[in-house]
């Protein structure tokens, strides 16, 4: 689950951040942000029999509009499960018994500077066109908030390192 749960490579963020749970003899939680600007939370269901409800409360995180989630149960295989809605920064999920489940919920861009190093050039611009073209997942260039990168996003950080404002929004 921390690595490669997706089959396309894909890890466990490596910045590890805090994660709480009431009761932590039934239910672990880890945290950690990614590269690019996403939060993953495992989530472990002790329980060994029926399903707990759970809710994620982000704190201190601009988060997008919906939880990638990956599990792993007793069938010992890992399914990739339908997105989950984030609402007012909730998540609310059900966890199997004895249960591993994965969230990996994107950030909401903030800037054209895509990878954070203070400065918007041809570097964001490549990774805005990774994203559009599918090359990485799109979690930092959707800078018109439709849930993926498109080649209007790109044009928009390429006016952005050269000088002009960044426009995130429809």
């Amino acid at each position: 689950m921390y690595r490669n749960y997706d089959g396309a490579r894909s890890v466990f963020g490596n910045t590890s951040v805090s994660a709480t749970v009431p009761n932590p003899d039934n239910v672990s939680a880890f945290a950690a942000l990614g590269r690019a600007m996403s939060l993953t939370v495992m989530v472990i269901g002790k329980y060994l029999s029926g399903s707990t409800p759970a809710t994620l409360k982000l704190a201190h995180f601009t988060a997008g509009t919906a939880a990638h989630v990956w599990q792993l149960t007793s069938s010992n295989a890992i399914q990739h499960l339908p997105d989950l809605p984030i609402s007012n920064g909730t998540i609310t999920a059900q966890l199997p018994q004895q249960s591993i489940t994965l969230f990996v919920i994107p950030g909401s861009p903030r800037s054209c500077d895509l990878n954070t190093d203070g400065s918007v050039n041809v570097a964001d611009a490549q990774i805005s066109v990774n994203q559009a073209l599918g090359i990485l997942a799109c979690t930092t260039a959707d800078l018109q908030q439709m849930d993926t990168a498109t080649f209007v996003d790109v044009q928009r950080i390429a006016n952005a390192a050269l000088g002009r404002s960044c426009v995130i929004g429809p």
